[in-house]
């Protein structure tokens, strides 16, 4: 026991020295405190719904430093550089405290387990290596899927990184780029792209055990046939969403693949669709869908009537909300929403505000403005003095 007080005695002499320390300044120095105020969408006076939370770069985006680490650090000479960082992100899933998000450049997946404050990597060796991964999904096992277009098929993982099993072979897709499962893993769907000269513009459905199960669409425009399509996911109903990218729509079929409806167009205003680049549902069966010309991602109720765009296009300054270069997406059972910012190498966090919190800012943003415009009003103190000329 003696052992563990003397070894907490630098820390304890070295917190009263800065707490001494702080004191001192504290009384001989008036130091401005700005606040930093998150980005709301809609901006009050209208309610706002969503917030900038927080920003995934690595490992240190989550990790929570303390003074024993800063001494670790010292006394192993690590320039504390994080052993985990974003290269080239391309697809985020979230769930449960869980981010997973893959790296096209780095080939791994990695996972931020926000609870834990601890960052799992995997697909770097074994059977499970990664050539290019590219679409993420998660059951709620939780199992991990990761789509490889190296490989040409889709990766299983349990809850440790651990590999599990392939789903599909090479032979069934040309080009798969996204996944997409239902809650109890008993259905995959994956995104077949195909490409320019092939017909195959569909969707493969699998079982859990990797039997194919049935094959929607084929290359076209009409309802139910697809042009390069990109990504999927699944909403609370079971109803699969593919986001129909070469169309500029979207589509929603039931779970035995029977077409149910469509909306989208392509064009510049809100509303419509540009460059789409990923698609996501909560669970109230709102769409989001990630739009890489417009900067942001738009938020559709169910019948595909436009709700909220949340972020703007900031090609050249990385700040909350800007993105660059927008691309997956993904809604927990929280209502987080994440959005992957390829150049800018972030995932950004953003949470739905209540409409209790919502009305709060827009009291608190009215009380501001009206006490703006009484200063304004304020008549401006005279100088009558003149201003003395220095020969």
């Amino acid at each position: 026991m003696s052992i563990v007080l003397n070894s907490c005695r630098p820390l304890r002499v070295l917190a009263l020295a800065l707490l001494t320390a702080t004191m001192m300044i504290s009384c001989t120095t008036q130091v401005e405190v700005v606040e930093f105020v998150a980005p709301v969408w809609p901006h009050p006076p209208d309610r706002p719904r969503f917030q900038y939370e927080l920003t995934l770069r690595s490992e240190k985006s989550i990790y929570r430093k303390i003074l024993k680490d800063q001494f670790r650090k010292a006394l192993t000479k690590n320039d504390g550089s994080p052993r985990v960082t974003l290269i080239k992100p391309f697809d985020v899933a979230a769930g449960k405290g869980r981010i997973i998000v893959s790296d096209t450049v780095i080939r791994r997946v990695y996972i931020f387990d926000v609870p834990r404050r601890e960052v799992l990597v995997f697909g770097a060796k074994g059977s499970g290596k990664l050539g290019k991964p590219l679409g993420v999904a998660l059951d709620g096992t939780p199992h991990y899927y990761v789509v490889d277009a190296s490989i040409q098929r889709v990766l299983v993982y349990d809850d440790t990184g651990h590999f599990l099993k392939f789903i599909g072979t090479n032979e069934d897709f040309d080009r798969p780029t996204d996944v997409a499962v239902t809650e109890d893993g008993q259905r995959i769907y994956v995104v077949d792209a195909g490409g320019i000269d092939s017909r195959n513009h569909r969707v493969i459905a699998f079982n859990a055990a990797g039997e194919k199960l049935f094959t929607i669409g084929k290359r076209g425009k009409e309802f139910g046939q697809f042009n390069l399509p990109t990504h999927a996911t699944v909403g609370p109903d079971g109803s699969l969403y593919v986001l129909d990218t070469g169309n500029f729509r979207v589509q929603v079929f039931d779970d035995t693949g029977k077409f149910l409806r469509s909306w989208g167009g392509v064009g510049k205003a809100f509303g419509q669709l540009a460059r789409p680049r990923g698609i996501a549902v909560d669970l109230d069966g709102n769409v989001y869908v990630s739009d890489t010309k417009f900067g942001n991602f738009q938020i559709f109720n169910p019948k595909g009537q436009l709700l909220l765009a949340v972020g703007s296009f900031s090609p050249n300054l990385d700040k909350p909300g800007g993105f660059s270069l927008i691309a997956g997406i993904a809604v927990d059972e929280t209502y987080r929403v994440y959005a992957v910012d390829q150049k800018f190498r972030k995932v950004e966090v953003f949470r739905r505000i209540s409409e209790k919190d919502g009305d709060i800012m827009v009291q608190e943003f009215k009380e501001k403005a009206r006490e703006n415009l009484i200063k304004a009003r304020q008549p401006k103190p005279r100088v009558d003095q003149k201003p003395q000329i220095l020969p």
